[in-house]
């Protein structure tokens, strides 16, 4: 599906060129058996060497297992998948067919022996029937069912494994070792005991892929930046995961990151992200082209109309040139939010901040532990990327509103430049913008963790974002609106009056 386009000129002068089978009970039809229906108890079998299969079933497999002791010997065949198909799939078996007393109990009595997993060594097989090992660097096999009882019909399957999940990414393909034990019940002379174990592996119904009937090639070009990838190879009817860029930014290479991809350099065409499926890009034709679009790596140069293209899908990660502290943004309602709590601590600078008053403001002249101020800036760092700091709001001001009495508007903060603390006047980045949509929910990634208040943490059930809007213009003028979030949704307004003594999170907005 083609995304929505980008706008044109996003960074002026410089190139924003920015197979389970589903089965009812266990009874699977007997496959034809292969040509290694007579291996010995040691022997390794290629299942399938890729997914291009001409059914959903694979053929069955034999290994022949002979006892020389009662309960001691074991029989060992290494199964190699190399159908590395997303959806993985599932081991069926027969188990053993001792021809001489016509027995096909698959894994023993009908009290049942079980499948493991682990190393299996010979002798002391009194807890098992089979183990499987699986092999160094490959997928390990989920146990379907941990013992069977008595099976005396030889087409009678039963799911012993299941190997799921992309298994592409692995080089070895999935690999294990089934390891038999011969069980013989004590009236059975044990040096005759022996068989056969069947097994055969079942795919997804659409691991079946019908061969290529007409292939086009991505190309990924640079657009301004320097290296070389590799295109792709894509199949008209098939979709393909895009490539993440391998490309180094633009010079100064410290100052873009990637963004996105596209199919015009300035980007104004169609917007592609690095793991996106996309089919049939081309469009009958041979080839298409994505150029690298490259964008600011630190928020103060991210617009919001950038934002739009590389943060409305998903979280987009940019840097503050302050501190170098990372951030997830997103787009939302409008405007570009932080999705992460601001983590700025110490004497912050005004150059790349949003305030000009001072030359430099120490947010944290005390710790909010110490108690509740209007005039001193104070705040706590929690430590961790999720929580971030709070601050009391001479702090999220940058001392530029202080006293117990004071309904001036904030247009000075700790933000960088170029972002603010939200509004409340309902227009794009304000708070009361957002709303309890989940998709806004989820894009804004609220947490709660409580307030600062008196010198510790109150209602940690909640969290409040402080805001610019002084609460009731001229009455109540030692608080402020604020954004709050009771863990299942949003509220402001009058509910939501927040002392400015009080200790709260910052998410800073941007909407130009």
């Amino acid at each position: 599906m083609r995304s929505k386009k980008a706008n044109k000129g996003l960074l002026g002068g410089a190139v924003f060129a920015f197979a389970f089978v589903v089965l009812s009970g266990i009874m699977l039809t007997m496959p034809k058996a292969s040509a290694d229906d007579t291996v010995s108890s040691d022997a390794t079998v290629t299942v399938s060497s890729s997914c291009q299969l001409d059914s959903v079933v694979d053929i069955a497999h034999e290994a022949e297992v002979t006892a020389s002791t009662y309960r001691a010997d074991i029989g060992k065949t290494t199964i190699t998948a190399t159908c590395n198909d997303v959806n993985g799939f599932d081991v069926y078996a027969v188990g053993f067919t001792n021809t001489e007393y016509g027995r096909n109990d698959m894994l023993g009595t009908a009290t049942g022996r079980t499948i493991d997993t682990g190393t299996a060594t010979s002798g002391g097989t009194s807890g098992w029937a089979m183990k499987l090992t699986p092999v160094a660097g490959a997928v390990s096999p989920t146990i379907t069912t941990g013992y069977d009882v008595y099976h005396t019909i030889p087409n009678d399957y039963a799911k012993v494994a299941t190997y799921s999940g992309s298994t592409a990414a692995v080089a070895t393909g999935s690999q294990f070792e089934t390891t038999y034990a011969v069980f013989a019940a004590s009236t059975q002379a044990p040096d005759t005991y022996h068989g056969r174990v069947k097994y055969t592996l079942v795919h997804p119904s659409d691991a079946y892929i019908a061969p290529c009937v007409d292939n086009y090639t991505i190309v990924y070009n640079s657009n301004g930046g320097s290296g070389n990838m590799d295109s792709q190879t894509a199949c008209v009817d098939r979709a393909i995961g895009l490539l993440p860029s391998g490309f180094t930014p633009p010079v100064p290479a410290s100052e873009y990151q990637f963004a996105a991809w596209n199919t015009e350099p300035d980007g104004s065409g169609y917007v592609y992200l690095p793991g996106q499926s996309v089919t049939n890009l081309a469009r009958g034709g041979e080839f298409v082209t994505l150029y690298a679009q490259w964008s600011p790596r630190y928020m103060q140069d991210l617009t919001s109309s950038m934002c739009n293209v590389v943060a409305s899908q998903k979280p987009y990660t940019v840097y503050d040139r302050r501190d170098g502290e990372a951030y997830t943004v997103r787009y939302i309602a409008g405007a570009c939010w932080m999705t992460q709590n601001l983590r700025i601590t110490g004497t912050v600078s005004k150059q790349f901040s949003n305030f000009s008053t001072y030359d430099d403001v120490d947010v944290c002249v005390n710790d909010l532990t110490v108690g509740d101020s209007y005039d001193e800036p104070r705040c706590h760092n929690s430590g961790d990327a999720t929580t971030g700091v709070w601050y009391n709001y001479a702090a999220a001001s940058a001392k530029t509103i202080l006293g117990s009495s004071n309904s001036v508007v904030a247009t000075q903060d700790i933000c960088p430049s170029g972002w603010h603390l939200p509004s409340y006047n309902g227009a794009p980045g304000a708070i009361n913008s957002l709303t309890n949509e989940p998709t806004v929910l989820n894009a804004f990634s609220p947490i709660t963790g409580g307030y600062y208040a008196g010198g510790s943490i109150t209602t940690p059930g909640v969290g409040f974002w402080w805001s610019i809007a002084p609460y009731g213009g001229n009455s109540y003028t030692y608080g402020r609106y604020s954004l709050g979030y009771n863990g299942s949704g949003f509220g402001t307004g009058t509910n939501y009056f927040f002392r400015r003594i009080y200790g709260g999170y910052v998410r800073c907005v941007r909407e130009v």
